[in-house]
């Protein structure tokens, strides 16, 4: 038998037949006739050329054909109903569910999400400040923005963009201590992120500098980037996040020197989430954001 000669329909009333052990219940499940599941039943035993059932008088049994049929043609269509819920199984296709890192969502996504909101006024946001990654079960969240390595097992990961680290302080911190240049560090209180990919130490050791023991310790660079703002020393910051804040003239960059960290933003979520019309549009207009944001 040819394979575009397949007969679908047949054999859907043959697996309902099959699974129901009845015609009649069948026919009531598909909403036909039962002389209808009789009729598609006879016409694809004729193009097997082989007998499926048994016909009783109140009952059907399956042929040893009709066992060796009925154990594939359930395989198939088990295969087939999992394809549909994969693409139907978004009960808030209006609601967009968004994990990313608190400095992240703060400093960089939330500021421009105006942007998204203007373009699809009927899609609702949720985020969720989190570094944990959605599980392929998990129904809260559409997908993730993490900074990694982009290699989260069980799940699809695609590079966003890479990103520097350099000190920054307040303009006002900046004047009232005299600080223009890295070798003017020493003359303010050095503020850390005891997560970050790069600390003081590091930067000094990289920049051919002795280290200075940093005044200030925060468990997250968010924190690090609003002390800095709050004028309390000097922020070794990514510049994801202390870019916007520069373009506002509230932070001032110190120095030239920047050193490229060793991680990068990375999109990822359950490769089953891509199928989203929402989730479609949203990575769209991130890839066009980072595009902007790299080039302004």
């Amino acid at each position: 038998m040819k394979r575009q000669n397949l007969p679908l329909q047949g054999l859907l009333y043959f697996y309902k037949s099959a699974s129901l052990g009845s015609f009649k219940s069948a026919a009531q499940e598909l909403f036909v006739s039962p002389a209808a599941v009789s009729q598609q039943i006879r016409q694809l035993e004729a193009s097997l050329d082989t007998c499926l059932f048994h016909r009783n008088h109140r009952q059907i049994e399956l042929t040893p054909s009709g066992e060796n049929l009925y154990r594939e043609v359930k395989l198939g269509f088990s295969h087939l109903q999992a394809g549909v819920d994969g693409l139907t199984d978004d009960k808030h296709p209006n609601k967009l569910a968004i994990s990313a890192p608190s400095s992240f969502a703060h400093h960089w996504l939330i500021p421009r999400l105006q942007g998204f909101r203007e373009q699809f006024p009927e899609i609702s946001i949720l985020i969720e400040p989190s570094n944990r990654l959605a599980l392929p079960s998990d129904q809260s969240i559409d997908l993730c923005v993490r900074f990694g390595q982009g290699q989260y097992q069980g799940m699809y990961s695609e590079w966003l963009m890479k990103d520097i680290i350099y000190p920054v302080c307040h303009p006002y911190y900046q004047e009232q201590h005299g600080i223009y240049s890295i070798d003017d560090l020493h003359k303010g209180a050095l503020i850390e992120d005891v997560w970050t990919d790069m600390s003081w130490d590091d930067w000094f050791k990289h920049n051919g500098r002795k280290s200075i023991k940093p005044s200030l310790l925060f468990d997250g660079s968010l924190f690090v980037v609003e002390s800095a703002l709050a004028m309390q020393g000097i922020g070794l910051i990514k510049h994801s996040l202390a870019h916007r804040y520069i373009h506002h003239g509230t932070l001032v960059r110190i120095g030239e020197q920047a050193i490229e960290a060793e991680s990068s933003y990375f999109i990822c979520l359950p490769e089953k989430n891509l199928k989203r019309p929402k989730v479609k549009c949203f990575i769209q207009w991130l890839k066009e954001q980072v595009n902007d944001y790299s080039t302004s």
